[in-house]
């Protein structure tokens, strides 16, 4: 997906004409839809979306039968033909980017195609998680590997076992020198103390 491309900080819009802008752009598209990291695309038909200024942002909401989504449009940050990528917030969460696409138009097939493999790459993090949660994910990947498949979309993600094994014989290092510590305080002489001796701690 697309990354919000980097420039000084533009001046804020008043979310009246942020929302005229979206509108507009819609107005234009054959088939709207949705594309943002992870998730499938969310066609945006017309009884399926509303725009609504909410203080200093426009509150995009969309659903359809299955689903519902709500962000928080911050601003434009660019507009090509057959795409709109918009800087956005998650509820309880930082800052992101979608993408409005039109679906109709041939010159969006790229994005669509990167968005398609990173909702199947989410898909598969989750799904590995609940099937090895012993295991974490080390490396995953959505993009094109020709040398060893022909799809366009093919997540492959590299697993490591949580706890190595040098992380467990650290862990037992550090048991065994905490275990050796504690046992060397009950020789340790102390003529202060009534029986001379300095059996753990000692308050006084």
């Amino acid at each position: 997906m697309e990354s919000v491309p980097a420039s000084r900080p533009a001046a804020p819009v008043p979310p009246e004409t942020l929302r005229g802008d979206i509108e507009r752009f819609l107005e234009l598209c054959g088939q709207p839809a949705i594309l943002e990291p992870g998730i499938d695309p969310l066609p945006l038909m017309p009884d399926g979306y509303a725009l609504s200024c909410r203080g200093a942002f426009v509150l995009l909401e969309a659903w359809d039968g299955t689903r519902t989504f709500a962000r928080r449009v911050l601003r434009v940050a660019q507009q090509r033909p057959g795409r709109l990528l918009l800087e956005v917030q998650r509820f309880g969460r930082g800052p992101g980017s979608l993408t409005i696409a039109d679906l109709d138009d041939a010159r969006t097939a790229p994005t669509l195609r990167r968005n398609q493999q990173e909702s199947l790459a989410g898909r598969l993090a989750a799904m590995l998680a609940r099937q090895f949660p012993d295991w974490r994910v080390e490396e995953l990947t959505a993009g094109a590997d020709l040398e060893h498949t022909l799809s366009p979309a093919h997540p492959r993600a590299l697993l490591r076992r949580k706890g190595t094994r040098s992380h467990r014989l650290l862990g037992w290092i550090w048991v065994v020198l905490m275990g050796s510590t504690a046992l060397a305080t009950v020789f340790i002489r102390d003529d202060r103390l009534p029986l001379g001796w300095a059996f753990g701690t000692y308050a006084y």
